[in-house]
């Protein structure tokens, strides 16, 4: 086994999350362009709440997974695995629900909403499967995925530039379709294990109910993820709540203080920062099942190789986002964002935003390594006790100073969260495990 994470799987990761990326920062540009900076504010909004369900599916789903592929094989893993994928199902529903609810709660038109609510079913199905290709080493599978979908998702908006015909409408329609037509390019045990899946379920198994390891009667299906809910998911969930409130309260606490056109500009700032975002997490999905097998099998020199090349790569993609960030701020400011009212206030908010992603970039290596080790427990609690300083922070600096000003408490609360996971005392304590 090589003791790095190599430079072809690095490559493919990095390559179809730029292009996932890059479709994403595309559709947001015409948004930006063509539509009002309220219609703008909806878009930008409705992309947090996806990267929250992309984490919660992460934390519910793909940590728990991992542990269950590494711990058993054949037939035994098959059986577990199909409880994941009925989960992931229910899942992409509730995601599909919650996005079409914002977007009508936001006073989207209601077809609008819909086809957002589509986008978000098909997005977070798939997200999984990714999930599912990189702890089972069918990255090639990923990558054929994640370019179907940047080949319908460019090809799409090319076209409705052509057109003059971009709304959010469409936009969302455009990105439903994408996220669709690149499931079948996952591997073929995922799409296998999702039809015996639903026919388990729905073909009348005579056997539908056991005991669980408490003795409580259950539903067969569902036990593995409960079980493994129990045992990991709980703590990456809590976890993934206080870094999306550590990370993002501002979106939140924003849209609802002061309204989604006061989000706009801020929006407008993390936009550009949302490919070094998508390439971060796919990095993470390709590395953690790599780390979490080194460090099981006692190769402790080897893992911290593997970790100091994955920091070395996030650093990577932060130096170049900020390189085309401070471009576009050069040179095209008044193109890209043209409301001359709130450009200081997009201004402002970039140069936050360049410090907060480099601290966020520079532990996500760590915040692997804690639960390449199981200790999500700890790493959960070090998430709460920086969202303990964030939420409230960035709530009164919104009230009392402004939009931009809030991202002064998400700074205070990754400075906290970075001392956590990386200070002294806990590196030493998670070197013991």
């Amino acid at each position: 086994m090589a003791d790095r994470l190599s430079i072809k799987r690095a490559v493919g990761a990095v390559g179809g999350s730029a292009g996932t990326a890059l479709t994403n920062l595309l559709h947001g540009l015409a948004i930006m362009q063509w539509c009002s900076q309220r219609e703008y504010g909806v878009f930008a909004f409705l992309l947090v709440t996806q990267a929250l369900l992309m984490g919660l599916s992460n934390a519910l789903l793909g940590s728990p997974a991992l542990i269950e592929l590494s711990a058993c094989e054949g037939p035994e893993r098959d059986d577990r695995m199909r409880s994941y994928l009925l989960v992931n199902l229910m899942l992409s529903f509730v995601a599909g629900l919650l996005q079409a609810s914002v977007a009508w709660g936001m006073d989207a038109p209601t077809h609008t909403s819909i086809a957002f609510g589509f986008s978000g079913l098909f997005t977070t199905l798939r997200w999984f499967g990714r999930a599912y290709g990189n702890n089972t080493h069918a990255h090639h599978r990923v990558v054929a995925s994640d370019a179907v979908y940047t080949a319908v998702g460019l090809s799409g908006i090319f076209v409705l530039f052509a057109t003059n015909n971009i709304g959010l409408l469409q936009t969302a329609w455009l990105n439903a379709a994408a996220a669709l037509l690149a499931l079948p390019a996952l591997s073929r045990s995922f799409h296998r294990l999702q039809w015996s899946a639903l026919l388990s379920v729905f073909g009348g198994n005579k056997q539908s109910k056991k005991s669980d390891v408490n003795g409580r009667q259950a539903s067969v299906w569902w036990i593995p993820f409960r079980e493994g809910f129990q045992r990991q998911g709980q703590h990456a969930l809590l976890g993934v709540v206080a870094t999306e409130a550590t990370a993002n309260a501002h979106p939140y606490i924003v849209t609802i203080l002061l309204g989604s056109e006061a989000f706009a500009p801020l929006a407008a700032a993390m936009l550009l920062f949302r490919p070094l975002a998508v390439v971060n997490m796919s990095l993470t999905q390709v590395e953690r099942p790599r780390l979490r097998k080194l460090i099981h099998q006692g190769l402790a020199k080897e893992a911290q190789h593997s970790l100091k090349r994955f920091r070395i790569l996030n650093l990577t993609a932060w130096l170049g986002n900020v390189l085309l960030a401070c471009g576009i701020l050069g040179f095209a400011a008044n193109s890209y964002w043209k409301e001359p009212a709130t450009m200081p206030i997009f201004q402002s908010s970039l140069y936050m935003l360049i410090i907060i992603r480099l601290l966020s970039t520079f532990r996500a290596p760590s915040s692997v390594l804690w639960q390449a080790h199981d200790q999500f427990r700890a790493l959960s609690r070090f998430t709460l006790y920086s969202a303990l300083i964030t939420v409230p922070s960035t709530t009164l600096l919104a009230y009392f100073s402004g939009a931009e000003a809030s991202l002064i408490g998400i700074l205070a609360g990754e400075c906290v969260l970075l001392y956590l996971i990386m200070g002294p005392r806990n590196k030493k304590l998670l070197n013991e495990h």
